[in-house]
C-alpha cells in the first residue's frame, strides 16, 4: 500500500506500510530418529508490521521516518509429549504433563531413544 500527496509543485509526502501474518506446520528431522514417535513437530508462526513516512520539502532535502515489528513463535514438541512414560512401562517419577514422552536414553554406540534431551533442565532453569 502506498499513498501519495502533493501540497505544492516541490513538496511530496509518501506514506507506506505493510502487514504480514503467517502459520503453519513443521516435522523436523534435526538428528537420528529411531520411530516417528520422535521426530520433532513445530507450530510456527511470523507476523511482521512496517511503515514509512517520507516528506520530500525540495530537491535536495528528504526528512524518512521508519518503524517496523516482527515477531517470531516457533513451539516444537516430540511427537510423543503427551504420552505419560508409565505407557512404556517405565516410572520416572515425573508427575508434570509437560515433561511427558519418552525420556532420552543414551547409550554409547547408538542412537538416542526419547526426544527431550534437554527440555527439563530449561524449565528447572525457568527459561
Amino acid at each position: 500500500m502506498a499513498l501519495g500527496s502533493s501540497t505544492t509543485t516541490s513538496t511530496i509526502i509518501t506514506r507506506s506500510g505493510s502487514y504480514f501474518y503467517g502459520t503453519g506446520n513443521a516435522v523436523g528431522e534435526d538428528s537420528v530418529r529411531t520411530q516417528p514417535e520422535f521426530r520433532q513437530q513445530g507450530l510456527l508462526t511470523a507476523e511482521f508490521l512496517t511503515t514509512s513516512w517520507t516528506w520530500t520539502p525540495n530537491s535536495t532535502w528528504v526528512n524518512d521516518l521508519r518503524f517496523g515489528w516482527n515477531r517470531y513463535l516457533r513451539v516444537v514438541n516430540v511427537a510423543d509429549y503427551q504420552t505419560p512414560a508409565a505407557s512404556y512401562g517405565m516410572n520416572t517419577g515425573i508427575t508434570n504433563p509437560v515433561l511427558d514422552g519418552l525420556p532420552t536414553i543414551k547409550v554409547s554406540g547408538f542412537s538416542q531413544l526419547g526426544g527431550r534431551l534437554q527440555f527439563a533442565e530449561v524449565l528447572r532453569s525457568g527459561e
